[in-house]
């Protein structure tokens, strides 16, 4: 599992670089000016994944980064656009510079203003996974049914991308947020602001009386948080719904 603060900032220059099999050592890896088709980024985020990646290679496939060269083939960005990444394996877990193929990332358009990305840049880093994983999920989900999920809060970006999309198709959507997560009353209010109609603490979803707070029994249980939620869950849903384990 993620842990309760899955985004770290690090204040010196150091990366996460894995050459053998245990712990993973922290080497100040060298970024070399960028070939004709490279770009070279400045992590700004990256969520933490239990994935580990090659040997000899930088830790974290997921993040967002903004540009701070271009090679001279390179078409389409420039210093100061904002990318997320389009393949695993780049490497996110550092804050030194990263010189990767330009092919490898995707643009987000023109960036926003400093106050504002402080506050989206932990979704953002998460989105390549978070929101074609919703994708997945949503996409046969009838209008007006209701979906339950676990997990909120956890930064994977995988609630707030379910949320959106159940807001396009005017799906209800019930957020369970893990226990340790509930008390800090703002990652609650985030999950309603993002959308959820209902956002409550995963231990409050056994409580008699709890139907009368959801509403119509789900179709869909998504559960991206393991133990007594999703026993909960399970008991939630509509007869001859669907339940899906998300690792």
């Amino acid at each position: 599992r993620a842990m309760a603060r899955p985004f770290r900032r690090l204040a010196s220059s150091l990366a996460y670089a894995y050459s053998a099999a245990g712990p993973a050592p922290i080497t100040p890896p060298p970024a070399p000016a960028p070939a004709p088709a490279q770009l070279t980024l400045a992590v700004l985020a990256a969520p933490l994944q239990p994935l580990p990646p090659p040997t000899d290679a930088v830790a974290g496939s997921l993040g967002i980064a903004r540009v701070t060269a271009v090679g001279s083939q390179v078409a389409g960005l420039a210093p100061g656009d904002l990318v997320v990444p389009a393949v695993p394996g780049i490497g996110t877990w550092r804050t030194t510079p990263a010189t990767v193929d330009a092919a490898h990332v995707v643009p987000l358009g023109a960036p926003p203003p400093a106050a504002k990305l402080a506050s989206i840049d932990q979704l953002a880093a998460a989105l390549s996974w978070g929101s074609a994983t919703a994708h997945c999920l949503m996409r046969h989900v009838p209008e007006g049914a209701t979906v339950v999920v676990s997990g909120a809060g956890d930064g994977s970006g995988l609630v707030e991308g379910i949320v959106a999309l159940a807001k396009t198709k005017r799906v209800r959507t019930v957020a369970l947020v893990s226990a340790a997560l509930a008390r800090q009353a703002q990652v609650v209010e985030r999950i309603k602001l993002v959308g959820a109609d209902v956002a409550v603490a995963e231990h409050n979803a056994a409580i008699p009386g709890i139907s009368n707070v959801i509403g119509d029994h789900p179709v869909l249980a998504i559960d991206a948080e393991g133990g007594p939620s999703a026993t909960q869950m399970a008991r939630m849903l509509a007869k001859g719904g669907t339940m899906v384990t998300v690792a």
